[in-house]
C-alpha cells in the first residue's frame, strides 16, 4: 500500500532514519481532530525531529522529558509518552488533563511511519 504526500515539507523527507510522514489513530469524540497525517518539518525541537498536523494546528514532539502529541491552536497537549527515544513511540501514550475546555479521549497511538519516498516505515528508514 503507498501513499504519497503532496505537502511543502515534503522536500523535509526522511533523514537518518526519521519518517517523513506519521499518521496518528484513536483519538476519539471531541478530539478525533489530533487524528490523521503529520509531516516532518525541518529543525528539531527538544534536540530531536517534530511533525505538524496537515492543518497545522496539532504537533507531535519531544520537549527534553516527554513526547506530546499537541494542540498548538488551543494550546495544549492531547497525550503524552515519557519515552526517551530517537522516535516518538507507536503506542503507550497517556491521555493528558482537560485543556480550554477540551477532554482528550480514546487511545492514541502512530499507526503507520512513512519514509520520503511513501514506503512504510518498519521500523527505520535506512
Amino acid at each position: 500500500e503507498e501513499e504519497s504526500s503532496s505537502t511543502s515539507s515534503e522536500n523535509v523527507g526522511a533523514t537518518e532514519g526519521v519518517p517523513n510522514q506519521i499518521v496518528v489513530s484513536g483519538f476519539t469524540n471531541a478530539v478525533t481532530y489530533a487524528n490523521g497525517t503529520y509531516t516532518k518539518q525541518s529543525g528539531t525541537l527538544g534536540g530531536k525531529s517534530f511533525w505538524n498536523s496537515n492543518t497545522g494546528n496539532n504537533q507531535i514532539k519531544y520537549t527534553g522529558t516527554q513526547w506530546q502529541i499537541n494542540d498548538n491552536a488551543a494550546p495544549g497537549t492531547f497525550a503524552t509518552n515519557p519515552a526517551d527515544t530517537d522516535l516518538p513511540p507507536k503506542s503507550g501514550y497517556t491521555l493528558s488533563s482537560s485543556f480550554d475546555g477540551i477532554d482528550p479521549e480514546g487511545t492514541p497511538a502512530l499507526i503507520k511511519l512513512y519514509c520520503a519516498d511513501s514506503r512504510w516505515l518498519q521500523p527505520r528508514c535506512n
